[in-house]
């Protein structure tokens, strides 16, 4: 597994987005069941968004902690999707413990 992230931190160094998601799903899969996939998974979405996967991006990103969240929906918004940017906004507000689907308040 090891060599697989660094292999996804070269190419993340590099630009080259697609084959960090590449070795970033190489290293999920050779990870063992028990060890915590989250900060992998958290990596994986921001690697899906630069490399202009914005839906698997979200997807990759729902359920993750806030700050995931909001990396994540910063990187789809540069990359040129806000939309897809604006649909992690309430998974983001959920996280972070403010569920504000009905409006203000």
């Amino acid at each position: 597994m090891g060599c697989a992230l660094e292999a996804a931190e070269r190419a993340r160094a590099t630009g080259a987005h697609d084959e960090e998601v590449t070795f970033l799903r190489i290293a999920d899969d050779l990870l063992p069941p028990s060890d915590d996939r989250a900060a992998l998974r958290g990596r994986l979405a921001v690697a899906l968004a630069w490399s202009l996967r914005f839906d698997d991006a979200v997807a990759a990103a729902r359920g993750s902690d806030p700050a995931v969240i909001a990396e994540v929906a910063t990187a789809l918004a540069t990359a040129g999707s806000n939309r897809h940017a604006w649909e992690l906004a309430p998974a983001g507000l959920v996280a972070a413990g403010e569920d504000r689907s009905a409006g203000p308040r």
